[in-house]
């Protein structure tokens, strides 16, 4: 049975944290293929402004090219309504009838669990990874430690951990050095940052 992970987020923009994620979770748990599944519009960030959709999906695109386990899956960007899990993992289930799904998932957005639409029906379809997501960003490319402790005790009991995968870099923060017309070579693959660059993101 093939193993197929699913990470989905807003990827505005893609960084390196989430590249090391995804290597890690490809690694851990054996998987065959990695969906990088940008999302048009996260359920618990209605009122967040994005950058455009086809933007973040062809900056995913650009970073995960190179690796062959890596594709890209436009259909929450095509999807007009917000992007639930449920949804989505309902509608992989039916391209992939045969697969086993590991959705991947930061510590941070498993607060709740119960509260997301279907938890059970999630838990069916999909085995739950997790990884560790540092509540504040340090230095740019700062490694934070990682443990089987606590940190994951929002997710439920059967979740997996992905393991040594944290480092401290986030979205916000980039967008944030970007409109201060900071660096953040070290945070995008080079990539991602030409494309913002050219094409004046984040400004």
């Amino acid at each position: 049975m093939k193993q197929i992970g699913v990470f989905g987020g807003s990827f505005d923009p893609p960084h390196r944290a989430h590249y090391r994620v995804a290597h890690a979770a490809c690694r851990q748990l054996n998987l065959d293929r990695l969906l990088w599944l940008p999302a048009r519009q996260p359920p618990h960030k209605p009122d967040r402004r994005l950058a455009q959709p086809l933007d973040r999906l062809n900056m995913v695109r650009l970073m995960t090219r190179d690796v062959p386990e890596f594709a890209v899956d436009s259909r929450e960007i095509d999807r007009l309504e917000p992007s639930w899990t449920i949804l989505t993992l309902e509608s992989l289930r039916e391209d992939y009838p045969d697969a086993h799904f590991w959705l991947i998932v930061g510590s941070d957005n498993l607060d709740g669990f119960t509260s997301w639409r279907e938890p059970e029906r999630i838990q069916e379809l999909a085995s739950l990874a997790v990884y560790l997501r540092p509540p504040e960003p340090l230095a740019a490319g700062a490694s934070a430690p990682v443990s089987s402790g606590a940190e994951s005790s929002a997710a439920p009991p059967d979740a997996r951990q992905i393991q040594g995968a944290t480092i401290n870099i986030s979205s916000t923060n980039i967008r944030e050095r970007l409109r201060r017309g900071e660096s953040t070579k070290d945070m995008l693959l080079p990539a991602v940052l030409h494309y913002i660059t050219q094409n004046g993101l984040y400004q």
